[in-house]
């Protein structure tokens, strides 16, 4: 718990458009820590410490945006340098990411505890494409 009762957290939305990240950059800078909408992928840590090259993380990561996400591993990389701690939090996607490993291995909805994050996870998954091919 910081010292400080005076925390500040703040919540940004953006486009993923490389200028978005010149508007961005202060507004981090002002934080404590930084936490990116995002689930924990594989590498990320090493690309921020530049022990991973950017291009080879990128190649292990599914980006939707590939201009976006160099550039804005090219600013993580900087803050994490002058020593910004920076998070992946996404924890519908981690459920969701898990549900699908678990399928993946031959495991089906039966398999899924009541009442777990994993099964409701899976529920709000389920209605959601049923909106999704009802509104097609």
């Amino acid at each position: 718990m910081p010292k400080d009762r005076n925390c500040r957290v703040s919540v940004a939305y953006a486009i993923h458009r490389p200028e978005i990240l010149a508007l961005a950059e202060p507004a981090m800078r002002e934080h404590a820590a930084i936490c990116l909408e995002e689930p924990p992928t594989p590498g990320f840590h090493e690309m921020l410490a530049a022990k991973m090259d950017i291009g080879e993380y990128l190649m292990a990561t599914d980006f939707e945006f590939p201009i976006f996400a160099r550039k804005s591993c090219e600013l993580l990389q900087i803050l994490h340098g002058e020593g910004k701690p920076i998070y992946q939090v996404d924890p519908y996607m981690e459920a969701l990411l898990e549900v699908h490993e678990l399928f993946a291995q031959g495991k089906g909805p039966q398999d899924l505890k009541d009442s777990s994050l994993l099964k409701v996870v899976h529920g709000c998954e389920k209605q959601w494409y049923a909106a999704l091919l009802g509104f097609y």
